[in-house]
C-alpha cells in the first residue's frame, strides 16, 4: 500500500516530463530565501565539523560527495553539451 501512494505522488513527475519540476526547484534555490536557508544548513554543517573533528573525513568526503552529487543534477545539461563539444 505504502508502494501505491509513492507512485501516486511521484506520477505527476512522468505526466509532466519532470522537467518543470527540477526547473521549478533550480529557481527556488537561486531565490534569496533559499540563499539564506542554504546559509544556516553550511553554518550548521560547519559547526558539526567543528565538534567532531577527529571524524573529519568521513564528514568532508559525504559533504563532497552530497555537493558534487547536487552540482551534476543541475547541470547536467549544460555539462552534456560541453562534453559533446569536445568531440
Amino acid at each position: 500500500m505504502r508502494w501505491l501512494w509513492v507512485f501516486l505522488a511521484l506520477d505527476f513527475l512522468g505526466a509532466d516530463g519532470g522537467d518543470n519540476f527540477f526547473k521549478a526547484i533550480e529557481a527556488q534555490l537561486q531565490s534569496n530565501t533559499a540563499r539564506g536557508i542554504l546559509m544556516l544548513i553550511f553554518i550548521g554543517i560547519a559547526f558539526y565539523v567543528w565538534r567532531n573533528l577527529d571524524r573529519w573525513r568521513d564528514i568532508l568526503f559525504t559533504i563532497l560527495g552530497v555537493v558534487l552529487g547536487i552540482i551534476l543534477f543541475f547541470k547536467a545539461p549544460a555539462l552534456a553539451s560541453w562534453f559533446m563539444g569536445l568531440f
